[in-house]
């Protein structure tokens, strides 16, 4: 898959064909950033959904790999409740 091309190509049969962005989703203008306004390093993420009043407070979010686990993450002053967010 190419997604600076939007492609998919079939191994087998060597054939590509044109894909789509998931509904509702395009591609972020400006490469996406930390809390401390850094780019993101490549790497395992997950997205979470910013809850209510926790915008510039730490919260605890699970662990994706250790079940029973969390880990504290700092959530942005700017940050809505129910927005997005990515936690590297």
């Amino acid at each position: 898959v190419n997604f600076s091309k939007m492609t998919q190509e079939n191994m087998v049969s060597g054939g590509t064909r044109e894909i789509r962005p998931p509904h509702r989703m395009k591609a972020p203008g400006a490469p996406i950033r930390d809390a401390d306004d850094k780019p993101l390093e490549p790497g395992p993420t997950i997205c979470i959904k910013v809850p209510e009043g926790a915008a510039g407070s730490v919260i605890q979010v699970p662990h994706p790999k250790v079940k029973g686990q969390f880990f504290e993450v700092r959530v942005p002053e700017g940050a809505r409740a129910g927005q997005p967010m990515l936690v590297p």
